[in-house]
């Protein structure tokens, strides 16, 4: 299974998911946890980033990854592993840290950096020379 496969199923997963956490949301929401702000934006917080590391994973399977084995190639396959498991992480946190209304969370703050940091080794895996040069044709 190549990655560009395994981006779009988890990217197509993910969105699903988001779906499913936002109608959870909707039928939670109005009994459960009404009156406690925090809970609340914590939870709108983590469904939004489930939203986003989705599209980041549909995003990924449009990469095209090195076939030579050079440092672009590792930084490639180090940032599509962050990028695939970054839904996971935000997904447990939507579930389990905003119930409890705490400023520290943990997995909610590892599934950002995992997402951010997947993304600038992509980047860097594809910068070539003419990246930033302009070019008039």
């Amino acid at each position: 299974m190549t990655f560009r496969f395994a981006h779009f199923v988890i990217g197509i997963i993910t969105l699903g998911v988001f779906l499913v956490t936002g109608f959870y949301m909707k039928s939670v929401f109005p009994s459960g946890y009404e009156a406690n702000e925090i809970i609340r934006y914590q939870f709108r917080a983590n469904h939004i980033y489930i939203l986003m590391v989705g599209l980041l994973n549909l995003l990924g399977a449009l990469v095209v990854s090195h076939t030579c084995r050079n440092w672009r190639y590792f930084t490639g396959l180090f940032g599509n592993i962050l990028v695939a498991v970054a839904p996971l992480l935000l997904i447990i946190a939507f579930f389990t840290e905003p119930v409890r209304a705490i400023p520290q969370r943990p997995l909610t703050l590892f599934g950002a950096i995992a997402c951010g940091a997947g993304v600038v080794a992509l980047f860097i895996s594809h910068i070539t020379k003419d990246t930033f040069s302009y070019r008039r044709g």
